[in-house]
């Protein structure tokens, strides 16, 4: 090896060439409308999934609490049967609706200030 100055200076550029190459097909990857529809489902219909269970368990809750009144032998009043679901429903909902709020946000965060071509913005601008 003759110059290894200019060996480690061709290496380094290589190096670099490849890796700039590469981050921009990452970058690619990562902002392809398919693959954000695919990750923005999932979130989100995770996190709707969850909304539905506790809808259900919400209704069955009222389906107990009125059972329990209607056919105890005192009418007791077993509130917890259905407030533990309404709580848990309402701790549901409000963590789905806020989980679309910064999905939504984020979307448009990606869209103004990191993909410039016009054509490659994907949607809710």
């Amino acid at each position: 090896m003759k110059n290894p100055r200019k060996f480690i200076q061709q290496q380094t550029n290589q190096m670099l060439s490849k890796s700039t190459e590469r981050l921009g097909q990452f970058k690619q990857f990562l902002f392809a409308p398919n693959l954000i529809t695919f990750v923005i489902s999932v979130v989100v219909g995770n996190s709707f999934g969850s909304t539905i269970k506790a809808l259900v368990n919400l209704v069955f809750g009222l389906f107990d609490f009125t059972r329990l009144w209607l056919f105890s032998t005192q009418h007791t009043l077993y509130y917890n049967r259905f407030t533990q679901p309404l709580s848990e429903f309402a701790s549901s909902l409000l963590t789905t609706v806020l989980i679309a709020t910064i999905v939504f946000f984020t979307i448009r965060f990606i869209n103004e200030t990191l993909i410039v071509d016009p054509v490659n913005k994907w949607g809710y601008n």
